[in-house]
């Protein structure tokens, strides 16, 4: 792994790290926080986004530790769905479509393969 990597990977645990900080020790977010997440996101917001996000984020917190006091101790878990196996069908094998009709209604094609634009851009500093 080389260090562009690691320092990455660094980055992120500590912001779990902060993250797990924030709700267990019901911590307010501020405006730096957000930039920061905004920028681990790669979202550019505005200020009026930025104001809304911190309010919004911190309201979650607040309903978090709400939860977090509610007494669940004599509450058994719900076990959901049926006890019956689901019925499975079995598996029998079927002509598909040729590569030719596969390709009928493709709005582009090159060498028997589905042609789609670029949609990711390429970055000067790849990882090789």
């Amino acid at each position: 792994m080389n260090n562009k990597n690691e320092a990455a990977l660094d980055e992120l645990s500590l912001t779990y790290n902060s993250f797990l900080n924030i709700i267990f020790n019901t911590m307010i977010l501020t405006e730096k926080d957000i930039d920061k997440i905004a920028e681990l996101a790669h979202l550019k917001p505005t200020l009026d986004e930025k104001k809304r996000l911190l309010v919004d984020l911190n309201n979650i917190l607040k309903y978090m530790e709400i939860i977090e006091e509610a007494d669940i101790e004599n509450i058994h878990e719900i076990q959901l769905g049926s006890s019956k196996p689901t019925p499975l069908r079995n598996d029998t094998v079927k002509l598909g479509l040729s590569q030719k009709d596969a390709l009928l209604n493709a709005s582009q094609s090159r060498d028997g393969l589905f042609a789609v634009p670029k949609f990711v851009k390429e970055s000067d500093n790849r990882n090789n």
